[in-house]
């Protein structure tokens, strides 16, 4: 499902991608912010991936002043969560993170009042 916004859907990381650089696309579902380290639920079509957007990233404040729904590419590298985090995903498949790299903010979302 390579294009020019993504080489994986959120749905399609295993093991196997582990150490790969990917290039996602979605919309943002849920962001975090945890002593610095923003997390992404990223959503697409088919499923969630986490994104890690450590505090050194140019471009985490701008993620982090993001609403929900915002459509962003993100491309980065596929590292397998920590065994504990394991023990509650966002869905069965919701195993892997991506340290994002870099991001574009493809449509932002409107803040209703």
């Amino acid at each position: 499902m390579s294009n020019p916004y993504r080489t994986h859907t959120c749905n399609d990381l295993r093991a196997s991608h582990a150490g790969e650089t990917v290039r996602l696309a979605g919309w943002i579902h849920n962001k975090r912010d945890l002593g610095g380290v923003l997390f992404i639920d990223l959503r697409d079509h088919y499923g969630v991936t986490q994104i890690v957007v450590p505090p050194t990233a140019p471009f985490q404040d701008t993620l982090s002043h993001l609403p929900k729904e915002t459509v962003i590419s993100v491309h980065g590298n596929v590292s397998a969560r920590a065994p504990k985090a394991r023990s509650t995903p966002i869905s069965p498949r919701a195993k892997w993170n991506s340290t994002s790299r870099a991001t574009t903010a493809s449509a932002r979302a409107s803040r209703s009042r």
